[in-house]
């Protein structure tokens, strides 16, 4: 990480001083950028945590929460929550975050009780991607998120099918 440049710059810019939110006369970089982002999803649910504000209004109120931290610095951008769990909740309520959740214990206890890891590891895989990144809102994510997870349901339901032999 210290060796390729554009992983070195990201490492160099944490520190406990560079938490604080973006200042219009302070420096920005991408590590306070993303504690603006985390204070305004956290607050969007603090506000709307039961049933949330629906899925297509999330990203205008972000932008609303950015414009007052630091219009400048949030100028012309549209960041999203950047975490598909703060994302959901903020979406669509408790109700949401605890589908998506529910979702990935069930395909990976279905995988254990089958003897099968494999679906535990591709979901906490992508439990630690969606910490991350908002990979559901996107077409590609969505497609091969929905395929995995179809198909270990379809094998692990296949596999309990009693054989039909004549």
């Amino acid at each position: 990480f210290l060796t390729v440049p554009s992983f070195s710059a990201r490492f160099s810019e944490i520190s406990i001083n560079n938490t604080n939110l973006p200042a219009e006369n302070g420096s920005s970089d991408s590590f306070n950028l993303r504690t603006g982002i985390l204070h305004c999803s956290l607050d969007l649910i603090k506000e709307h945590w039961l049933i949330g504000v629906g899925p297509g209004k999330v990203q205008s109120f972000l932008d609303n929460c950015y414009s007052e931290i630091a219009p400048e610095i949030y100028k012309d951008k549209s960041f999203n929550t950047h975490n598909q769990f703060l994302s959901y909740w903020a979406g669509m309520g408790i109700l949401g975050i605890l589908t998506l959740i529910f979702i990935l214990f069930s395909t990976a206890f279905i995988g254990l009780n089958n003897k099968n890891l494999l679906p535990l590891f591709v979901c906490l895989f992508l439990s630690l991607c969606f910490m991350t990144e908002n990979i559901l809102v996107r077409q590609q994510g969505v497609v091969v998120i929905a395929f995995f997870l179809n198909l270990f349901y379809f094998i692990e339901y296949r596999t309990k099918q009693p054989s039909k032999s004549n």
